[in-house]
């Protein structure tokens, strides 16, 4: 059934797409066959970049196609409706989060910190995933487009 979350399922990946005009776009991420996969893990999916377009199902039931590269970041979220806090927290018990810590500022001033894999893609891909620090965060994880970004400083390694 096209564009439906079954009872008998998990629940549907929500995002927020953020564009770089300040839109917000929000919705359940569609597989390639219309169907809503179910959530995301607590690591980046196998493959290092999404796919130049992606198919997202509108909080108003509206099937749509997103260009990715008009996107700063997506929010792989929790609930749509939860607010982060600006106040960035340490955690001493991050045992299960391994990689590069940074602290990355967007060209609209936003800032965020997270873990970001330690590998070549990193470095030399075009965008990353950003897995927040904050356990407690609605934001499960964060593809970041590099051309958005103002700064990017690393804070430590895990």
């Amino acid at each position: 059934m096209r564009g439906r979350v079954s009872e008998s399922r998990s629940p549907a990946v929500k995002v927020v797409l953020h564009f770089t005009n300040r839109k917000l776009v929000r919705g359940f991420l569609l597989d390639g066959d219309g169907e809503l996969p179910t959530a995301v893990d607590a690591g980046p999916p196998q493959a290092s970049l999404l796919p130049e377009t992606l198919e997202i199902l509108s909080t108003e039931g509206q099937a749509i196609t997103v260009n990715v590269s008009d996107c700063k970041a997506v929010f792989f979220v929790k609930e749509f409706d939860a607010h982060d806090n600006t106040d960035l927290r340490f955690f001493r018990d991050t045992n299960t989060l391994s990689g590069i810590w940074v602290r990355i500022r967007f060209v609209d001033g936003e800032v965020s910190e997270g873990l970001v894999p330690n590998s070549l893609a990193f470095v030399v891909d075009p965008a990353f995933y950003l897995k927040p620090a904050d356990l407690l965060s609605n934001n499960v994880m964060i593809y970041v487009l590099k051309k958005a970004l103002l700064s990017l400083e690393v804070l430590g390694v895990r």
